[in-house]
């Protein structure tokens, strides 16, 4: 075990010696250290490398799965990829999911050969599962602590927010405070109010990488609505349920008599009977009369706690007063009945049967329509000819019931009778100025209205009540009515409210040599210079009659009367009157109103039927005359004639000049856009 010199001479056959050839010769027999194994004894490669320590220079033959190899150490260190390295001798067969021996040796420059250094390998190629993400999936935190479950002791790495983060699963489980953890790439920037992805795989001691698992987290930093206090505020209770909306799903607190509940909302409502539910704070102790405060939050399921609702509720047991019944006689069989009761109770009405409820306004009327009412329980059946008994209870708002109150309701259903006559048979020019006439065979008691219409044109009405059985109506001024038959038109009505039928007695008025224009009603269905006429005449609310005359558009199969004016236009008339000689009573009829339109025109032309003194058409054609101001050009003198309802012209005309007026209305439903059409309006005056 050390160095010997060695010298060596040559002599040839002449026996010449040559000069010493030396050496140095230095033995070693000791063995070197054994190699070690320093790779990783887990691993997921089926051809791993494996590394290690050995003597320097030395040759390092590794035996594993079958196979042998060799390669040196430098420095001290040696290493073999068994993905690239060629056996000495033998063929590579390691166990893919399981251990494998591995033996080194070192054999040094002088041939001395180590003991055997040795490792168990272990390879493993199987995924871990995915990790779960177990904490709640709905956060109002911004920075949330994530939580879930693992391989024991793998690797687990969290993305989201574009930051990725490192941690280990202990015990199968992991987590991670967004708040304070630090990532291991990018940077955290979540949605602070909606959803964001996580994504965690787990990767082994072996290196196996999980597929990822996934969870969306949304965070809600948005407060709920303050839920509503919905229950009535006023009850006769003194343990009520409260009820509200609130956020579906969020957790309702109340606090109320010093006691607070928890609730859930479910489809946006929330109910608390305060009979049964047992506070999670406090005891309920409420003013049993008089006011006490509610107050709700609701905290949905991200945690956010609302801004509180309130209400004022009010205890009342206090019974209301019995309610009135007003309505004592009537002539229908389904009356409405009315009354007063407390403001706003409920008011529960039983007569003929059956039971109806109501409610009293502000003001503390209430009324009831039996012939729409529906009944909550029974039937109506009423006396038509009698007497029938009447009860009435009122429920405030806390829910108190008053004591009935009781009444008689009178139904009649016979309507009055009676007859009418003038005071004189003829009404001369002296006489117009203050005529009469008289009832007889009424009822006391008993309302009637009256009109007075000429057949020479106008009319005039009034009502009055009867006092007895007759009565006379006198002073009347028929001066603004046109000479011809007078007719009287009178109806009764009796305090059940039963309307006669119309009663009538006729005069003759006789005053002029001419009696005024009387318009003609048009035929219902005309063709007239070849166009379709259609008249009507209806009869108003108020008694007045209007007439409406439509010419529909024609088209070029027109058939041209030739004795019209105008031979290319459809000439219609829209007013036609008749003028009686009132010295002979001879009739004539005369067009006061001509409308003539060229093909595809319609016209539509309305108005009253009968003329009207300047007086009346002050009084009851403002609106008529509102409607042609409104078609009238502005700026135009026209249209400043009938400002205001037209009072500038009407109050200069006299007293007996009467006027006949139509609102004419053009349309050309036929034409094309852009083509002409003409129209002519034509008037006489009578």
């Amino acid at each position: 075990n050390g160095a010997n010199p060695v010298s060596a001479t040559a002599t040839d056959a002449a026996g010449n010696i040559s000069s010493a050839g030396t050496q140095t010769l230095t033995i070693d027999t000791t063995l070197p250290d054994a190699p070690t194994v320093t790779s990783a004894a887990l691993s997921n490669s089926t051809t791993p490398t494996l590394t290690g320590a050995a003597e320097t220079g030395s040759t390092v033959t590794v035996t594993i799965g079958g196979a042998t190899y060799t390669t040196t150490a430098t420095n001290g260190s040696w290493s073999l990829n068994l993905a690239t390295a060629t056996p000495t001798s033998g063929s590579l067969s390691l166990n893919p999911n399981g251990t494998n021996a591995v033996s080194a040796t070192a054999t040094d420059a002088a041939g001395n050969t180590s003991s055997a250094g040795t490792q168990t390998l272990t390879i493993d190629t199987t995924l871990p599962d995915a990790p779960t993400v177990t904490s709640a999936a709905l956060s109002n935190s911004t920075t949330p602590t994530l939580t879930g479950a693992a391989e024991a002791n793998a690797t687990v790495t969290v993305t989201v927010g574009g930051a990725t983060y490192t941690t280990t699963a202990t015990n199968g489980s992991w987590s991670l405070n967004l708040a304070t953890a630090t990532p291991t790439s990018g940077s955290l920037s979540l949605n602070p109010n909606g959803t964001n992805a996580v994504s965690a795989t787990a990767t082994d001691v072996a290196g196996n990488t999980s597929t990822a698992g996934t969870q969306t987290l949304t965070i809600d930093t948005t407060l709920p609505d303050a839920p509503t206090v919905t229950s009535a505020a006023l009850s006769n209770s003194t343990t009520p349920t409260l009820t509200g909306t609130a956020e579906t799903g969020s957790t309702v607190t109340v606090t109320v008599g010093g006691a607070t509940y928890t609730t859930t909302a479910t489809n946006g409502t929330w109910s608390l009977n305060l009979a049964t539910a047992t506070p999670t704070a406090g005891s309920l102790s409420l003013n049993p009369n008089g006011t006490n405060a509610v107050s709700a939050t609701a905290t949905d399921a991200s945690g956010n706690v609302s801004a509180p609702g309130t209400q004022t509720l009010t205890i009342d047991t206090t019974l209301p007063d019995a309610p009135t019944v007003t309505t004592a006689l009537t002539n229908s069989t389904t009356p409405t009945l009315t009354g007063t009761a407390e403001a706003n109770a409920t008011v529960t009405v039983t007569v003929g049967g059956a039971t109806y409820t109501t409610t009293a306004s502000g003001t503390g009327a209430w009324s009831l329509d039996l012939a729409t009412a529906t009944p909550t329980a029974g039937s109506l059946s009423l006396d038509p000819n009698g007497a029938n008994p009447v009860a009435a209870t009122a429920t405030d708002a806390a829910g108190n019931v008053s004591s009935p109150a009781t009444h008689t309701l009178t139904v009649d259903t016979t309507p009055p009778t009676a007859s009418v006559l003038f005071d004189d048979d003829s009404i001369d020019a002296i006489e117009q100025s203050s005529t009469a006439f008289t009832i007889s065979g009424g009822e006391a008691g008993a309302a009637f209205t009256w009109t007075i219409t000429s057949a020479g044109g106008g009319q005039v009405s009034g009502s009055g009540v009867m006092s007895g059985p007759t009565a006379q109506v006198g002073g009347l001024d028929l001066s603004g009515l046109g000479d011809g038959t007078l007719t009287l038109t009178l109806a009764l009505t009796d305090p059940a409210g039963n309307a006669s039928l119309p009663f009538t007695a006729t005069t003759q008025k006789l005053t002029a040599t001419v009696d005024k224009p009387a318009p003609v009603a048009p035929p219902p269905v005309a063709t007239v210079d070849g166009a379709t006429v259609t008249g009507a005449v209806t009869t108003n609310g108020d008694g007045s009659r209007t007439t409406t005359v439509t010419i529909e558009a024609s088209t070029g199969t027109r058939v041209e009367d030739t004795s019209t004016a105008n031979p290319d236009l459809a000439d219609v008339p829209v007013v036609r009157e008749q003028v009686v000689d009132a010295q002979t009573g001879q009739v004539s009829t005369r067009t006061t109103l001509t409308v003539s339109v060229s093909t595809g025109v319609a016209v539509t032309a309305t108005g009253g039927a009968e003329r009207q003194t300047a007086a009346q058409a002050l009084t009851g054609l403002t609106g008529l005359i509102a409607a042609i101001e409104a078609r009238t050009d502005e700026g135009t003198a026209a249209r400043s004639g009938l400002t205001g309802g037209g009072s500038g012209f009407l109050s200069v005309l006299s007293a007996q000049a009467q006027l006949l007026v139509r609102a004419i209305d053009f349309t050309a439903p036929g034409v094309a856009a852009g083509q002409a059409v003409q129209t002519k309006v034509t008037g006489t005056t009578l």
